[in-house]
């Protein structure tokens, strides 16, 4: 055992090797009793065989028995992982995160949710389907569920445990008046209502019996019904507001409940993980749905979408916006992304692609305004991911295609030597840029510690990526740029000609959270008369 394994009861792991241009790794001990690990390095699990065969067994198809060792690789994979025997693993890809995963995944959907889709002659992107239906809709609203019920989640109105908190412990209240037959003697006041019933012969009259000295009495020659309606004022919890969440709480039990089966019915390793995670947040949400409150609260037959109570008493507002925007990324249509896939692996490089087009489309936005129209097309069950050639176009000609393939045959995208596919092509119509721009996403780069007392933190694009940037230069007559987008920190572009053009390779920085555009990318967009 050395310095960098960790002990595990009679388990020890460590990375397999010091990668290169990457500092030392080591497990780290978490709070909880859990795991860190970098999903970068590979990871060597030593121990008694029954216990190497339970962590085989448990993170399978990620795990190899070597014989005296298990390696684990988890390659671009990043989130939380059962790891048997060594208990929960969190797997990072450097500093990136389960956080950063869904916040790229939500800011793809916020972006695709607005997309002014086609029918493509399958259903409609916009149909609203049942939480029970095998869809992909199904699994948007899981992977939309499964982040804001997150304990990390801290997002005002993205928290959905804490909002169900203030509403269990603080539920909304209505004042009815509730009417029922009391003995005369009990009743306090007696309004016109009453005096109708009596009068008509409703409440049939008999001897008062010690109730003579009443004024109702003596004005009834000595007689008083033995009941009368009585009208009191109650308390009640059963109000739309909260039959609305509690038919919110039955939908995600569903959600749940159905990404469950959908999993059984596969029975592959490849969706345990998705599945244990279906069971995790049903836990979460366990504590509410049991709750004493809903007991004395109705169905929900109407949804009081115009409640002032929903739009701002706390609680209720998080409740509702995470209904509404649950409802947006259930409208994204089946055919973008391979979610089954992305929940299941969590495959970051893969949606780093997928975040980097619909990012590239947003920018465009900023500067074209709405995209006027975007292909879409049927799918399966579990979704398919984004098409070759997916597009999405502005009414000045411009367009954006994820994907789109350059043959030797292909007259419109042609390659005079073999295919090649870019993630992403800029068409631009007019202007001193116009032209085809390529781009391709690679969540990887370069590192390196500078000597001195600054020891700064270069990560710059790969030097193999900016010659494959060059290869699609050369080979694509029309491509003016070529350009990498790399989640690094450093930007650099090599010009063809010395006039200040755009023409020539280069790297772009694209992180989540960043809130300027590349400079090179806001000069290809803005000089040609669109910003």
């Amino acid at each position: 055992m050395t310095g960098d394994d960790q002990r595990i009861g009679g388990l020890t792991i460590r990375a397999r090797r010091r990668s290169q241009g990457r500092p030392p790794a080591r497990a780290e001990r978490l709070r909880d009793g859990s795991l860190r690990l970098d999903g970068r390095h590979e990871w060597l699990v030593a121990g008694e065989q029954e216990s190497r065969d339970k962590v085989v067994d448990a993170l399978a198809p990620l795990a190899e028995d070597l014989g005296a060792t298990v390696l684990l690789r988890f390659g671009n994979g990043v989130g939380w992982y059962d790891g048997g025997p060594l208990g929960r693993l969190e797997v990072r890809s450097g500093k990136w995160s389960e956080d950063d995963f869904d916040g790229m995944l939500r800011d793809l959907s916020a972006v695709a949710s607005n997309l002014p889709f086609g029918s493509g002659g399958g259903a409609s992107p916009f149909e609203r389907r049942g939480v029970g239906d095998h869809d992909d809709a199904l699994l948007h609203r899981f992977a939309w569920l499964r982040y804001v019920s997150s304990p990390s989640n801290r997002t005002a109105d993205e928290a959905l445990i804490p909002a169900l908190r203030q509403v269990v412990a603080d539920p909304h209240r209505k004042v009815v008046r509730i009417s029922q037959r009391r003995p005369v003697g009990l009743v306090s006041s007696v309004g016109a209502h009453q005096l109708h019933g009596i009068l008509s012969g409703r409440y049939p009259l008999e001897p008062a019996r010690g109730l003579v000295g009443v004024s109702l009495a003596r004005r009834l020659r000595g007689a008083l019904p033995a009941e009368i309606e009585d009208e009191r004022p109650e308390w009640t919890v059963d109000t739309p507001e909260n039959r609305f969440v509690k038919a919110f709480l039955d939908e995600c039990a569903s959600i749940c409940s159905a990404v469950r089966g959908l999993c059984d019915e596969r029975q592959s390793s490849g969706v345990t993980r998705l599945r244990s995670e279906a069971v995790l947040v049903s836990g979460r949400l366990e504590p509410f749905l049991r709750s004493r409150l809903w007991q004395a609260v109705g169905r929900m037959e109407l949804l009081p979408g115009a409640s002032t109570v929903l739009q701002s008493r706390r609680g209720y507002r998080g409740v509702w916006s995470v209904h509404v925007r649950m409802r947006q990324r259930s409208r994204l249509p089946r055919d973008l992304i391979d979610m089954r896939r992305l929940l299941e692996i969590r495959d970051i490089a893969e949606l780093y692609e997928l975040w980097c087009f619909f990012r590239m489309v947003a920018v465009m936005e900023q500067f074209r305004g709405p995209a006027s129209a975007a292909e879409s097309f049927p799918a399966g069950p579990w979704g398919l991911i984004a098409r070759h050639g997916f597009r999405v176009a502005w009414s000045d000609g411009a367009e954006l295609r994820y994907n789109q393939s350059f043959g030797r045959g292909n007259t419109e995208h042609r390659s005079y030597s073999v295919v090649l596919r870019p993630d992403i092509l800029l068409r631009i119509p007019a202007g001193p840029h116009a032209g085809l721009h390529l781009f391709d996403a690679k969540f990887r780069y370069a590192q390196t510690i500078d000597g001195g007392e600054s020891g700064s933190d270069r990560r710059r694009a790969r030097s193999g990526d900016l010659h494959k940037m060059h290869a699609y230069r050369d080979a694509i007559p029309e491509a003016r740029s070529v350009w990498v987008l790399h989640p690094g920190s450093e930007e650099h572009f090599f010009a063809c000609h010395g006039d200040g053009s755009i023409d020539g390779v280069g790297a772009m920085v694209w992180r989540p959270g960043m809130a300027a555009v590349s400079a090179r990318l806001t000069t290809l967009l803005s000089a040609d008369g669109a910003g």
